[in-house]
């Protein structure tokens, strides 16, 4: 659920335009920065996919795999957009591109 909410919060500060010369994106460059997000959802990707594949998710989950993976790839293509990110945005996370 975060990850669908995530995206919405970052699109709201959008609004500050000029601060610290980043344009509107620098709340996700900041949010990168100091709260490793990306490295966060690439950690919590491999987790869901080793227990989705390892059969360990629980027999009650809220949503089924193929929301999960939807959510997930909705994040990313929010975080990646014009809107939302600078266009050396993966630079922030060399680990991951």
């Amino acid at each position: 659920m975060s990850l669908r909410l995530i995206p919405k919060l970052l699109g709201s500060f959008q609004q500050f335009l000029n601060i610290q010369d980043s344009g509107p994106h620098w709340v996700t460059s900041w949010a990168n920065r100091e709260l490793n997000m990306m490295n966060l959802f690439f950690k919590n990707l491999q987790q869901y996919m080793n227990s989705d594949s390892e059969g360990k998710t629980s027999g009650v989950t809220l949503y089924s795999h193929n929301d999960e993976v939807k959510t997930r790839l909705q994040f990313l293509s929010s975080v990646y957009s014009n809107e939302l990110s600078p266009l050396d945005f993966s630079k922030f996370f060399p680990n991951y591109s």
